[in-house]
C-alpha cells in the first residue's frame, strides 16, 4: 500500500513537473515572438526595399545591430557597401556559415557567421552619399538603417 502511495505522488509529480517545464518553454517561445517582432518594427520600410538602380545610380542598404552604437554603424556600413560592390561587380570574397544543432532538450543552439573581406579591390565603391539613414534602440542594442547611393 505504501509503495502505490510512493508511486502515484512520484507520477503526480512527474507530471506536475512536465506541466511547468511546457509553460516555461511556452513563455520562452512568447518572449522570442515578442522580441522578433519589435526587430522586425524596428527596420524603416525604406530599408526592407530599397530603390532599384537607375539614372541616379545603384541604391543599397544596410542593417546591423549591437549594443554598441560605434560597432553597429560600422557594421551596417560594411553591409551597405557590400551591397554596392556586389551589384556594381559580383568578383569579391566572402562567405557565409550557418550551423543548427538540436539538443536532447530540444533546445536549439545554432550560429550564424558572415565574413565578407572589404579586399574588393576590382570594384571601386567611392562617391556614393548616404541617402538615409536611422538609429533605433531596441532592447538595449543599437540599430542603425544607412541607405546609400
Amino acid at each position: 500500500m505504501r509503495i502505490q502511495t510512493h508511486r502515484r505522488e512520484y507520477s503526480e509529480r512527474t507530471v506536475e513537473a512536465e506541466e511547468l517545464r511546457n509553460e516555461a518553454e511556452a513563455a520562452k517561445t512568447k518572449k522570442r515572438q515578442s522580441q522578433n517582432e519589435g526587430f522586425i518594427e524596428g527596420i524603416p520600410a525604406w530599408a526592407l526595399q530599397p530603390p532599384r538602380p537607375d539614372a541616379e545610380g545603384l541604391y543599397a542598404v544596410g542593417v546591423a545591430e549591437s549594443a554598441s552604437l560605434n560597432v553597429s554603424q560600422k557594421k551596417a556600413m560594411l553591409d551597405a557597401e557590400f551591397g554596392l560592390a556586389k551589384q556594381y561587380r559580383q568578383e569579391l570574397s566572402g562567405s557565409e556559415r550557418s550551423f543548427t544543432q538540436e539538443r536532447n532538450d530540444r533546445s536549439l543552439a545554432s550560429q550564424y557567421t558572415q565574413l565578407i573581406d572589404k579586399l574588393v579591390a576590382r570594384v571601386s565603391v567611392v562617391g556614393f552619399e548616404v541617402v538615409k539613414q536611422e538609429v533605433k534602440s531596441v532592447n538595449g542594442r543599437r540599430r542603425p538603417s544607412l541607405h546609400l547611393r
